[in-house]
């Protein structure tokens, strides 16, 4: 009987540790493409203004705006991450 406990708390243990990994990575990615969007809007808006295209204006006020849109827009989705991992330890399947 004891046995049969363990192996039931152990797999439990392993099912939230493979969990934890897999939310970490995910936002990690997360991260990772809202840094790429960033570093290549800005790249657009540099060559843009070198090459004294008209829209270079817009352009910067894009990323302007994109600078606190993505970050804010990476946050949220980590909250629903973690709300998610929440709702799930609450209620297993």
């Amino acid at each position: 009987m004891l046995v049969i406990v363990y192996f039931f708390k152990y797999n439990l243990l392993e099912k939230q540790r493979f969990r934890r990994n897999e939310m970490k990575k995910a936002r990690q990615i997360l991260a990772i493409i809202g840094v790429i969007l960033l570093v290549a809007l800005y790249a657009m808006t540099i060559v843009f203004a070198i090459i004294d295209n008209p829209n270079t204006f817009h352009l910067l006020g894009a990323s302007i705006v994109a600078s606190v849109v993505i970050p804010v827009i990476i946050w949220v989705v980590g909250i629903f991450i973690k709300l998610d991992k929440h709702d799930e330890k609450e209620d297993p399947k």
